[in-house]
């Protein structure tokens, strides 16, 4: 017990120690990095809106090295019209001169690494930002309502994009993303109304949705507004066919999104991605070809197109997003390649006219009602090699009822046992399966269906 109070009374002893003090009417509050740094935890401005953090501070015959300034240190200030940030500072805190509206023009010194949420967010009267070299990441937010601000320049070293990051800067007439980004976060440039020229480079691999939207004097080709290799939208989503240009990279979030009248839609192998909402609720479109170059298909790409009879995903996909082709009612075939290791959840769900699904061995993993919904499902293989348990939900009641699960030779033992597949009525090897159905497929054609079950009544009825 002693030995408790005595820790708590040493680091109170320390918060103490650690108290603010106030030189040129700059208050420091002492690093818990260590004891010779401090960081700017508030300022009073001058009448001439002017503030000069210094590298180095004395306060009671110690000197202190400035390595930072704290969340929302200047935030609101908008008597504030000019900073200097010495190079001593590594750490520019969350919101810490957002709605700084008196400022014009900002420098970043090359010591910052990390741009943090909402800096300068609606820094109104911001024009100018120089962003140095040793920035990695524009983090969330970063410059979301510089409404002024109508260019700057990403430097080579920044890596990723975060979410909002330039949101709402109407004033951004373009911009240039260096070959070092690979992320750009969800409505990073959404309501960048004023941005009629981006560059997008090949290093860049994801592209977040509402990235930009609201980008409406980005260019339009053949009604489809661009964002240089990303599709943004379609403009007039009154047309049945439409032509994405060659070159294209990613199909944005909600792109054709209600496109009720489009039947039909050719996508160059130069798409990667297939964003989420991407063709939601296309009820006229019947097919659609996916080509070997996407890897990913987003949240709801595929949701509420009815029309849908027949899909074929490439092996080049690796995953199928949250409800890709939920409440496709008019699908009956689906081929999941052996590249995809995950189903998403409710990735089919609803598809009533699916009969049939092969389940790869490449699948480690099976969303919450992947297949739920599925009523008209009859069999369902489940090839893998290494088995692995889903939620009770993830097929329906009647599936696991009426469907039989198709196991390879060997594995009927384990799953059986394993939840939920084990709730399955029916579970056959396929050595044992495929014997069947080469003895009912009694017109040779490869599949068992009504054909045959005409032969085989017949059969019975006549002996012929």
């Amino acid at each position: 017990m002693k030995k408790l109070l005595f820790t708590l009374l040493v680091f109170l002893c320390a918060l103490i120690g650690r108290a603010d003090f106030t030189v040129d009417n700059i208050t420091y509050w002492i690093s818990n990095y260590g004891d010779n740094e401090v960081y700017v935890s508030h300022a009073t401005i001058d009448g001439d809106g002017t503030v000069i953090i210094p590298a180095v501070v004395s306060y009671n015959n110690k000197n202190y090295t400035v390595t930072g300034i704290r969340n929302e240190t200047f935030r609101g200030c908008t008597s504030l019209t000019s900073i200097t940030i010495p190079n001593s500072v590594t750490y520019i805190g969350w919101n810490a001169f957002s709605g700084c509206t008196g400022l014009t023009e900002i420098i970043i010194p090359n010591s910052v690494k990390v741009i943090e949420n909402e800096v300068f967010c609606n820094c109104t009267g911001l024009t100018t930002i120089t962003i140095p070299n040793s920035v990695t990441y524009i983090n969330n937010g970063a410059f979301r309502g510089c409404t002024r601000l109508t260019e700057t320049i990403i430097p080579h070293s920044v890596t990723e994009i975060g979410s909002s990051a330039f949101m709402d800067c109407t004033g951004l007439s373009s911009i240039t993303i260096p070959n070092s980004v690979t992320y750009i976060s969800w409505s990073a440039f959404e309501n960048c109304t004023e941005l009629t020229k981006i560059t997008i480079p090949n290093s860049v691999k994801y592209i977040g949705m509402r990235s930009f939207s609201g980008c409406n004097s980005l260019p339009v080709i053949n009604n489809i507004r661009y964002a240089d290799t990303y599709l943004v939208e379609v403009v007039d989503k009154s047309q049945s066919l439409y032509t994405i240009k060659d070159g294209t990279k990613f199909i944005g979030s909600n792109a054709f999104e209600g496109c009720t009248g489009l039947t039909s839609v050719s996508i160059p192998n130069s798409v990667t991605s297939i964003g989420d909402n991407a063709f939601k609720g296309c009820t006229g479109l019947t097919s659609v070809s996916i080509p070997d170059s996407v890897t990913s298909i987003g949240y709801s790409a595929f949701e509420g197109c009815t029309g849908l009879t027949e899909i074929t995903i490439p092996n080049s996909v690796t995953s199928i997003g949250y409800s890709a082709f939920e409440g496709c009612t008019g699908l009956t075939s689906v081929s999941i390649p052996n590249s995809v290791t995950s189903i998403g959840d409710n990735a089919f769900k609803g598809c009533t006219g699916l009969t049939s699904i092969s389940i790869p061995n490449s699948v480690t993993r099976i969303g919450n009602s992947a297949f739920e919904g599925c009523t008209g499902l009859e069999i369902v293989n489940f090839l893998v090699t290494r088995p692995f348990k889903i939620d009770y939900n993830c097929f329906s009641d009647n599936t696991y009822e009426n469907a039989t699960l198709v196991v390879l030779k060997g594995y009927l033992p384990t799953i059986s046992t394993l939840d939920y597949w084990s709730k399955f009525k029916d579970i056959v090897e396929e050595d044992e399966y495929n014997d069947v159905k080469t003895k009912m497929d009694t017109n040779g054609d490869g599949d068992v269906n009504s054909a045959d079950v005409v032969r085989i009544y017949n059969y019975i009825i006549t002996g012929e």
